[in-house]
């Protein structure tokens, strides 16, 4: 059975995205590398979230934060992720695909699609 997509969200804002979600059932839509190819059937409606604001890299005395939608390309290029931790999220992002693909997939999308050549995964793990 073929998905019937009816809507299209483009929400703005984290709020927009989860009142989408749970009112619709919607799948999310990031990156977009590989969900194409993975729409479930009966997914009728998916959330575009390119304009929500989760492509941040902020670190504190508390925590190193990074958002969703950061590319493998925001990450190999920034400079506090070049200096954290031997630069080992920097060279895992440097060691992915092709540049377009760099240019296109997110780091949670590659955390959460299982694939076996993701590269985050096990740095993450071993980041603890």
């Amino acid at each position: 059975m073929k998905s019937a997509i009816k809507s299209i969200l483009f929400p703005s804002t984290v709020k927009e995205t989860v009142k989408g979600l749970n009112s619709r059932g919607c799948m999310l839509l990031a990156g977009g590398t590989r969900v194409a190819r993975s729409i479930p059937p009966d997914v009728e409606c998916i959330a575009d979230i390119r304009d929500v604001p989760l492509d941040y890299i902020t670190a504190d005395a508390r925590a190193l934060r990074i958002g969703a939608m950061c590319t493998f390309t925001d990450i190999e290029k920034s400079s506090l992720l070049k200096k954290w931790s031997g630069g080992m999220l920097s060279s895992a992002a440097l060691r992915g695909s092709s540049r377009l693909m760099k240019n296109m997939a997110t780091i949670g999308g590659n955390l959460v699609r299982a694939y076996p050549f993701n590269n985050f995964p096990p740095v993450m793990l071993a980041l603890d």
